[in-house]
């Protein structure tokens, strides 16, 4: 989504510590947004060369509830992708996919109802991975992951795969799709996910849960309360996590775990478009880069029907590793505005905490 909002946070006061800033900036954030004063809540945690430094739960759980822990289970919704990401990656430094440039139709060339749309096998995986395979958006709460994917079946692409950027949930059904494809019978996109992925970085309680599954489920403030169907997101928005899990992740980001250093350099590197114009999103992430394309910051988010979330993550020079590497994490159980997203308040704290570990 793109940030265009007047929201307006405050800068850190002299004689602040970094705990007492963010405690302000998150407060006027949830005041400014509109935050039901009785149900809603945010979880904060930062993490500055290797180690969390400072964590912070404000607001209700559910009506009238206590307020958050790092222990509590949020919907995390998008910011799904970028553990699917780590997913298709690792797949290729296995071998099992030879080049993230080959085209899916290597790979798969139907779905699980025999089904399928031929523009989608010339589209290269890593054009999935970037949001630039052309294929139309489709999100839904009532229908999984693969009924989307089969009602697209006969819809042309929206523009030749690789020419534009265009963020779409049915890149990343595809790529989970693809994993499930690729691990066989014996296994799925879950169980390859938590071997490959959640149990290197150490995360738990991370991945397709239920409310009825997840440990000390957070009440969202949508519609009646409930959470939604996991495999509505799948590998693309239907991970729930907790903070505790999104706090390892980042340190384990700091640790450069599960990929080389080589894939979590194409990882952060934008696709490039036509022309040689350098987008701004990678292999599942948001990338942020200097004037002269060093690399400043890496970020995801997550969001929609009650739930927001996000990780931003400053390698240290350019690269990862403990020294000066710097994150926050974000969960949220209430909707902002269509232009006022959980980046606002991820990114405005990442630089404070840059700023107060120079």
């Amino acid at each position: 989504m793109e940030n265009t909002t007047q929201i307006k946070l405050p800068a850190c006061s002299s004689g602040q510590s970094l705990g007492q800033c963010i405690d302000a900036t998150v407060s006027s954030f949830m005041t400014q947004t509109s935050a039901p004063p009785n149900s809603a809540c945010v979880i904060v945690s930062a993490q500055y060369r290797g180690a969390t430094i400072y964590a912070q739960g404000y607001g209700k759980t559910s009506n009238n509830g206590p307020a958050p822990t790092t222990a509590n289970s949020f919907q995390i919704d998008s910011l799904t992708k970028v553990f699917t990401a780590f997913a298709v990656i690792r797949l290729f430094e296995q071998g099992t996919i030879v080049s993230l440039t080959d085209q899916l139709g290597a790979y798969m060339t139907s779905l699980s109802n025999g089904s399928w749309n031929q523009a989608w096998s010339s589209i290269q995986i890593n054009q999935l991975l970037a949001m630039v395979s052309g294929i139309p958006d489709s999100s839904s709460e009532k229908l999984t992951y693969m009924e989307q994917l089969e009602n697209l079946v006969e819809t042309p692409l929206k523009f030749p795969a690789g020419t534009q950027y265009q963020y779409s949930n049915s890149n990343y059904f595809l790529l989970s799709a693809l994993v499930d494809t690729l691990v066989g019978v014996s296994s799925s996109y879950i169980d390859y996910m938590r071997q490959q992925v959640l149990k290197v970085f150490n995360l738990p309680n991370t991945g397709l849960f239920t409310h009825a599954e997840a440990p000390d489920p957070v009440t969202p403030n949508f519609g009646d309360g409930s959470w939604r169907n996991p495999l509505c997101g799948y590998g693309s928005g239907g991970f729930a996590s907790t903070m505790a899990d999104l706090e390892n992740f980042a340190i384990g980001l700091s640790q450069g775990l599960v990929l080389s250093p080589a894939d979590y350099q194409t990882m952060w590197t934008p696709y490039s478009l036509p022309g040689g114009t350098p987008g701004t999103f990678g292999l599942g992430w948001a990338v942020h880069q200097s004037s002269t394309g060093a690399l400043e910051q890496v970020e995801k988010n997550g969001g929609g029907s009650g739930w927001n979330s996000a990780v931003a993550y400053a390698p240290p020079n350019g690269g990862f590793g403990n020294a000066q590497a710097a994150s926050v994490c974000v969960l949220m159980n209430y909707d902002v505005s269509a232009t006022t997203n959980v980046d606002v308040l991820a990114n405005n704290l990442l630089t404070k905490v840059v700023a107060a570990n120079e």
